[in-house]
C-alpha cells in the first residue's frame, strides 16, 4: 500500500455523512485512481488538449436513476 500517493485524500475524502474513510478504503480508492490514469509520454514541443468537462464530469451510460445534489455558496 502506498500511503504517499493518497496522503492528501485522507483529509479531503469523506462519506456523505462526512465520516472518514478507513485506510483500507483509501487504499482501494487510490488503487482505482492509479489504475484509471492515462499516462502520456511527451517530448519537447508536444501538446496535449483535454476536454475538462469530459475528464472531470464524464459518465458512462447506465440504467437506473442518477441521484445527485448541487449546492452553491456565497
Amino acid at each position: 500500500m502506498c500511503l504517499q500517493s493518497f496522503s492528501l485524500s485522507r483529509y479531503v475524502l469523506r462519506f456523505g455523512d462526512l465520516s472518514k474513510l478507513s485506510l483500507e478504503q483509501l487504499a482501494a480508492f487510490d488503487a482505482t485512481v492509479m489504475n484509471s490514469l492515462k499516462w502520456v509520454k511527451m517530448q519537447p514541443g508536444d501538446v496535449v488538449l483535454l476536454d475538462n468537462y469530459m475528464c472531470m464530469h464524464g459518465r458512462n451510460i447506465f440504467d437506473g436513476v442518477r441521484k445527485h445534489a448541487v449546492t452553491w455558496f456565497k
